[in-house]
């Protein structure tokens, strides 16, 4: 049974640091050479503890991702569900648009469609930024130093490999939202949103409430 001593330390960061170890061989076959464990473990304590740094820097920055993620909260716990809805229809629908198509159809003013077409930050209703963050980031570290501490486990590396590959993708992803958020929540803006088509309650409801500090929905007697 081959026998294989690692002291030297070693960084992996990307699938291809694996293929260049020295003497790496890829497939190995099975029924020719009898495996028990793992011989080695590699260690990522620094590269974890940077990776776990920027998560929470990005969560707990003034108007972060938890600002973002409980002001998207408050604000789908308050609007109607149809405004919610189109929101999400023009977030994710830019070609062949309903909530644009029903404003050219009904020949509104102009200025509806122009406020529309300069409404921001709509990706927030696109991706959700726990997912980002915390599922795609964050999840797949913990279960990777779970493994390191456990290198009997049985599970595939590849994945890993592939998540380590996209990390900064996905941090300029989840930081992109963030900024995102930040402009759909400013007061302008969200005075674009009365231009959206809505039904007659809505449309009254969304003429009785305006966002307070950035914060605080309220209504007006």
């Amino acid at each position: 049974m081959p026998v294989f001593h690692i002291e030297e330390e070693i960084n992996l960061r990307r699938w291809d640091d694996i293929l260049n170890r020295p003497g790496y061989q890829s497939p190995v076959e099975a029924r020719k050479i009898r495996f028990l464990r793992v011989a080695a473990v590699y260690s990522f304590k620094e590269q974890s503890d940077v990776i776990k740094q920027r998560v929470k820097e990005l969560k707990q920055a003034p108007k972060g991702a938890n600002w973002l993620y409980q002001m998207l909260n408050v604000f789908r716990k308050t609007y109607p569900t149809d405004l919610l809805a189109a929101l999400k229809e023009l977030a994710t629908n830019k070609n062949d648009n309903a909530i644009l198509a029903a404003i050219i159809e009904n020949d509104a003013d102009s200025s509806h469609l122009e406020r529309l077409e300069q409404l921001q930050g709509l990706g927030i209703f696109a991706v959700d930024i726990r997912e980002e963050l915390i599922d795609k980031i964050l999840k797949p570290l913990l279960e990777l130093e779970e493994l390191a501490g456990n290198p009997d486990a049985n599970t595939s590396l590849p994945r890993y490999c592939r998540w380590a590959d996209n990390l900064e993708q996905q941090f300029a992803c989840a930081e992109h939202l963030v900024e995102e958020g930040r402009a759909f929540f400013d007061a302008e803006n969200l005075q674009r949103l009365k231009s959206i088509p809505l039904s007659q309650v809505s449309t009254r409801f969304m003429k009785s409430v305006r966002w307070k500090r950035d914060s605080v929905i309220t209504k007006r007697k």
